[in-house]
């Protein structure tokens, strides 16, 4: 199983057979409730700037969902340069951490 791909679980009720997930938290993120900016690409690959800019003043976590693993990888390598001071979050830590991936 790919590291972005979010569990099955999640996504078959909706109808979704596969979707990938990058986290991103701000390096001073102690877990529990926080701001977060999500973008789902390639939808909303056009405000991937704009939303990262607003990410970065809020210190907010970010969600990207995406369709593939290619397009994960793409828009996390994208995301490192635009987000200096966050670093990347496993699926699994982000749920730890108090990150909610269900309702």
């Amino acid at each position: 199983m790919s590291a972005t791909l979010i569990p099955p679980q999640y996504t078959k009720p909706y109808g979704v057979a596969e979707a990938h997930a990058v986290l991103f938290q701000h390096r001073e993120d102690r877990g529990g409730m926080a701001d977060t900016i999500a973008v789902m690409i390639p939808e909303a690959e056009s405000n991937l700037e704009a939303a990262m800019a607003q990410a970065r003043a809020l210190q907010a976590r970010v969600l990207l969902v995406c369709d593939t693993a290619a397009q994960a990888e793409a828009v996390r390598n994208r995301s490192r340069q635009l987000l200096p001071d966050h670093r990347e979050v496993a699926l699994d830590r982000a749920e730890a951490g108090a990150w909610r991936l269900d309702s």
